[in-house]
């Protein structure tokens, strides 16, 4: 329970999100995005921040939807009517949405299957799509009041999110830089 709040309420990924959506609207790729949400607090959060991109034309994807609306959100974005999903604790299998090209992970999979299920739903092949798609997952670097003071939450908190991050590296196209990255984030908070 305390590892799984930690993950939810894990401080910069607000302001990550605001520099991923910042970075794909500069490069002219703030499109075919779905991002995926813990909880409602978390998506009202998100949903605020995405708000502030006029080009964002987003749907929100969750357990409370009725099969109707479900149905009209996928058309919506398979249609282009809708450029991005915000998806809360569904969306995970058994959706076909080829024209997806990106996904945030603000939300950590609780599996490695859901963790599958979720690459799936951008991994499936499109005649107009690109041969790659863009990943953003939020790491989560435990802080030093957590490392003194929880030393075994730390401790297992980084070897989730180490496995998690190994998982996506040895399939990216720039797994090189990828791994760079973390080991420099793993020096600086260590």
């Amino acid at each position: 329970m305390r590892r799984s709040r930690i993950l939810k309420k894990a401080e910069n990924k607000v302001e990550t999100l605001k520099e991923i959506l910042d970075e794909l609207e500069e490069r002219g790729k703030l499109s075919n995005l779905v991002i995926y949400c813990e909880d409602n607090e978390q998506l009202q959060k998100v949903k605020s921040i995405i708000g502030k991109y006029n080009q964002l034309k987003f749907g929100i994807f969750d357990g409370k939807a009725m099969e109707e609306e479900r149905s009209s959100l996928l058309n919506a974005i398979k249609e282009g009517d809708i450029n991005a999903l915000l998806a809360m604790k569904c969306l995970d299998q058994g959706i076909d949405l080829p024209n997806l090209e990106r996904a945030i992970f603000v939300s950590i999979a609780k599996s490695p299957i859901q963790q599958i299920q979720r690459l799936g739903r951008l991994l499936r092949p499109n005649v107009s799509k690109y041969e790659r798609a863009e990943i953003y997952d939020m790491v989560i670097v435990p802080s030093e009041w957590l490392r003194a003071n929880e030393r075994k939450v730390a401790d297992f908190l980084e070897s989730h999110e180490l496995a998690r991050t190994e998982f996506f590296i040895k399939y990216a196209i720039n797994s090189v830089s990828c791994q760079m990255k973390i080991e420099a984030l793993l020096k600086q908070h260590r």
